[in-house]
């Protein structure tokens, strides 16, 4: 499965990020497709500030998570660096999202 931004950006997940991931986040692991599902249909955007790289993270609650014990919104860190290309910088699940303005 490839995940697309929402301004239609195809956005990378290299092995080696997803192994950092589920190394911090070990809640995610087996969880990757819900990962990628929260990049491409995110229930929200949110932008980094202006004087900051192109960095956004993606929303997305799930409620299968929620009935499995786990936080039911996971959070992806992705960066653009340009209108073809993105990657993932991390995800992890997470209760609620501060200090972001929404795009």
């Amino acid at each position: 499965m490839k995940a697309r931004s929402i301004r239609g950006t195809p956005i990378r997940l290299p092995d080696e990020r997803w192994q950092h991931i589920i190394e911090h986040h070990p809640a995610l692991k087996g969880l990757k497709r819900l990962v990628l599902q929260t990049v491409s249909y995110p229930d929200a955007v949110y932008a980094s500030p202006t004087d900051v790289m192109s960095n956004f993270a993606a929303v997305k609650d799930f409620d299968e998570l929620a009935r499995l014990g786990l936080s039911s919104r996971i959070v992806v860190h992705y960066r653009e660096t340009t209108t073809d290309d993105a990657f993932m910088l991390t995800a992890f699940p997470n209760l609620t999202q501060k200090g972001s303005e929404e795009v």
